[in-house]
Formats: structure tokens, C-alpha cells, sequence
């Protein structure tokens, strides 16, 4: 009788290997993806642009013509979100924006920030200021602007607007502003839109 308990208990432990093995078998295996490898788009890899900042000195020259006051240079084109900071060479200067807040007409976009440096008094003293809406900006040096002391700047695109339009008949400028927005309105518009 031992020997057919020894032959049932080989006979079960068989059976208990087999059905471990078959279950073993239809276990079903890991989902495998068929979706291939996600592919970084050219947004995401694009680089983002580092905003710029761009030096404007703030001078006075001798000439045979006698004193010339000048931006140097008078026209910067730039991205939105680049500073531009205006730097004193010589002399006493500002780097004020065509604005009613600053007493002026509106010769910059719509909607945009107006800024005014005050006079800077000494060589080496600078203003700064971040410029965020596209269009065509005008400023000018306050204690200068009748000897046509004026620059212009292009952000992003030279949009419709207060900077690319004709000055009223209402305006009055000494003949240098004068000249000078005609020649500064002039390149704007070549830079076209």
C-alpha cells in the first residue's frame, strides 16, 4: 500500500508541476507598444531668443558747421523684449519718447510704455528701458531736440502708426526736427512691414 501512496503522491506532485507550468504558459505577456518613439516637434526644440540690449551714446561733436548733437546711432532696429540704454558721451542729454506723458504728441505705438531718462549730466551715466510692443518709436533729447537732436527705433516690424504717419500741420519744430523726422520716418518706412 505504501508504494501505491508513494505512486499517488508522484502522480499528484507530476500533476501540480504540470498545471503550475501551464498556467505559467497562458499567462499572458506585457503589452508591447507599437506606437513608435515619440518625436520632439520643431517648437519644442526651437531655441527661445535671448533679448538683447543695444548702447546708444548721447553726444556732442565739433564740425565746420559748429556743434552736433547726436544719438550715435540715431536708429536702431530690435526685437520686443530687447533694452536699449542710452550712455552719455558728452554734454547733457536725455532720451525722452514722443508722448503726451512727457508733453509731447504720441510718436510711438498705441498702448506702449513712454519713457523719459530725465537729464543724464555726466559722461558714463546711462538710462535703460525694455521695449515690448512692435512699431516705430521717436524720441528726442529735450534740451536738444531744436537742433535736431532725435532717433528712431524699430521693434519687431515697422507697424502702421503714430511713428510712421506725417507730422500734423499743427506741430511746430524747428526746421533740424523737422528734417530730422522726415529723414528718420524715411528709413522706417524702408524697412517695410
Amino acid at each position: 500500500m505504501q508504494g501505491t501512496k508513494l505512486a499517488s503522491r508522484q502522480w499528484l506532485q507530476g500533476l501540480v508541476v504540470l498545471v503550475l507550468i501551464a498556467l505559467t504558459g497562458c499567462r499572458q505577456k506585457p503589452a508591447t507598444s507599437t506606437t513608435p518613439a515619440a518625436v520632439p516637434s520643431t517648437a519644442s526644440t526651437a531655441q527661445t531668443r535671448t533679448p538683447q540690449t543695444y548702447e546708444v551714446k548721447m553726444a556732442i561733436h565739433r564740425s565746420d558747421q559748429g556743434l552736433i548733437f547726436a544719438f550715435e546711432p540715431d536708429r536702431l532696429q530690435i526685437a520686443p523684449g530687447d533694452t536699449v540704454r542710452w550712455v552719455i558721451d558728452s554734454g547733457v542729454h536725455s532720451s525722452t519718447a514722443y508722448h503726451p506723458d512727457n508733453g509731447r504728441f504720441l510718436r510711438i505705438p498705441p498702448g506702449a510704455a513712454s519713457w523719459d531718462s530725465g537729464n543724464l549730466l555726466n559722461p558714463g551715466n546711462a538710462f535703460e528701458h525694455v521695449f515690448q510692443v512692435e512699431g516705430v518709436y521717436d524720441y528726442m533729447c529735450t534740451a536738444h531736440e531744436f537742433e535736431g537732436m532725435l532717433g528712431a527705433m524699430v521693434v519687431g516690424r515697422a507697424l502702421d502708426g503714430p511713428g510712421l504717419s506725417p507730422l500734423s500741420s499743427d506741430v511746430h519744430l524747428p526746421d533740424k526736427a523737422v528734417a530730422k523726422f522726415d529723414e528718420l520716418t524715411a528709413w522706417a518706412k524702408g524697412l517695410g512691414r
